[in-house]
């Protein structure tokens, strides 16, 4: 069986692969678009809760299903991105310095999204009556020793994050 935590490594690296291959420019936007959805997450976290009683198993487990689906398709919709033409032209000769970002980027994105999800697993237990799914041993060499996103993403530092992520996007393409 292989850790959840190698499953995150492994989706950081091929996020970045992602990145490195769309660039940073489109990259930009779905991590704009996952910042997004935490704050969305955020500011209903209340109604959320009251849709399902987190304190059960069963609303925690669709908690988890309905968060989860808000990070995934703002993810999605992320994705969808329109092409940038004039950044392209005026980035051709720095394919180098667009890689690198771009795979920065993409990694970001993994950390926003599969971290997310992993967070929302982790606040459902691990679903304790699905076997395939197992919490992270302490022991673990590749366990994630740093917060998860909506862990400190929540409040101030999201509301701040946002606002920087706007005031860029409209900087740069607009």
């Amino acid at each position: 069986m292989i850790s959840i935590s190698v499953i995150f490594w492994l989706f950081i690296t091929l996020f970045g692969l992602i990145g490195i291959m769309r660039g940073w420019a489109k990259e930009v936007l779905v991590t704009f678009s996952g910042v997004l959805s935490l704050f969305i997450i955020d500011i209903f976290r209340g109604f959320i809760d009251g849709l399902f009683d987190p304190s059960t198993q069963s609303g925690a487990e669709n908690s988890f299903w309905f968060l989860s689906a808000v990070i995934i398709l703002m993810a999605f919709f992320g994705y969808q991105s329109p092409r940038f033409g004039f950044i392209a032209q005026k980035t051709t000769r720095e394919r180098l310095t667009e890689a690198v970002l771009g795979a920065i980027f993409g990694g970001v994105n993994a950390y926003l999204v599969v971290g997310s999800i992993w967070s929302f697993l982790a606040r459902a237990n691990y679903f304790p009556e699905l076997e395939f799914i197992i919490a992270p041993l302490a022991e673990d060499p590749f366990l994630v020793t740093f917060p998860l996103p909506p862990d400190w993403m929540a409040g101030t530092p999201l509301y701040v994050i946002l606002a920087i992520l706007a005031v860029f996007i409209v900087a740069v393409f607009i």
